[in-house]
């Protein structure tokens, strides 16, 4: 989260360059303020930074600003304090910043990574709602392993549950994710609306479904079985996901969520060790020819892990998990 709040900054920065709007005496000290500020985060010093984007958030010019002008010292301010270890602060910024208006895709992802690292279930399902009316694009560019985690954060209660679940099988909902899908989603809710009573609805749901995965899972289930055609030949699923998640490996060597999505079938299909061995002929922690540009090295080891267990080498198992654990996104020290 570190390494992304610094990112956010520096792009900030350069949109508030370009920010224009000042006029008269007002503006002339909003500006100041917002110079100020820009300075002291360009020097390294977020701390004291804060005063000014206080008084800028302040400042009643502040409103006259554009929408994105306004956005990034939100997202400056969320970022700075983040860096210096006030969370509450942080997400107090990243809270105000998308409350009266759409926001930026970086100020929402803000907003949702403290919710998500705080377990703050009802508060994470109370954006992506909001998130869903006033910056669908946000939405869909969100990865989705983060609304997994916030799913598994919301199933204790069945309520906040369906919300959230309500939110990510809507049409409008289209993750940008290469490999994302929310076919989960759509499996989970329609189970909801059988339990419920409504079979019409959890049914034509569920003929939404096409990642092998959940169709494998439907196969076996009484209430959404019916939706599959009779034919339905789960391998033969599985094998043509696999090839098209290998020709997009070959030709994207800077994906990782590729290589991770391609070992996932691999099992699935019965082959552990090939699996390991398409994980480890990509291992992020060597030197590559080509740049990781995905957030999956989490995921790779959670992928070696899986193939070591099926293959009965506990030890390694252990060993990789404790490494994932101990690794973001990025392959970085987990310090989140």
């Amino acid at each position: 989260m570190r390494k992304r709040n610094g990112m956010f900054a520096a792009s900030c920065l350069a949109a508030l360059a370009m920010a224009s709007g000042f006029s008269g005496a007002h503006a002339s000290t909003l500006e100041r303020r917002i110079k100020a500020g820009s300075e002291k985060v360009a020097q390294g010093d977020c701390r004291a930074s804060l005063k000014h984007w206080d008084a800028a958030l302040g400042d009643e010019a502040f409103p006259s600003l554009p929408e994105f002008g306004r956005a990034a010292v939100y997202q400056i301010a969320a970022s700075c304090t983040g860096l210096i270890g006030q969370e509450d602060r942080a997400y107090r910024y990243a809270l105000d910043g998308t409350s009266q208006s759409a926001g930026t895709d970086a100020l929402w992802s803000t907003r949702l990574t403290f919710e998500l690292a705080g377990a703050r279930a009802a508060q994470g399902v109370e954006t992506v709602e909001a998130m869903a009316m006033r910056n669908p694009d946000a939405l869909n560019a969100t990865p989705i392993r983060r609304f997994l985690q916030l799913e598994r954060q919301a199933n204790s209660d069945p309520a906040l549950q369906a919300r959230l679940l309500k939110v990510l099988v809507a049409e409008s909902y289209q993750p940008q994710d290469v490999f994302g899908s929310a076919d989960i989603f759509k499996r989970k809710y329609a189970v909801i609306l059988a339990d419920a009573g409504d079979q019409a609805a959890a049914h034509e749901l569920a003929r939404r479904i096409e990642t092998p995965t959940e169709l494998l899972k439907i196969s076996t289930d009484p209430r959404l079985r019916a939706t599959l055609p009779a034919a339905f030949d789960g391998r033969a699923e599985t094998e043509r996901s696999l090839a098209k998640a290998r020709a997009y490996a070959d030709a994207h060597p800077e994906s990782l969520a590729a290589v991770v999505r391609t070992a996932q079938l691999q099992r699935m299909l019965g082959r552990p060790e090939e699996a390991l061995a398409t994980l480890q002929a990509a291992r992020p922690d060597q030197p590559r020819q080509v740049a990781i540009t995905d957030e999956y090295v989490n995921w790779w080891w959670d992928g070696v892990a899986k193939s070591y267990q099926i293959l009965g080498r506990y030890d390694d198992a252990v060993k990789a998990l404790r490494t994932g654990a101990a690794t973001d996104e990025y392959g970085l020290l987990n310090v989140s």
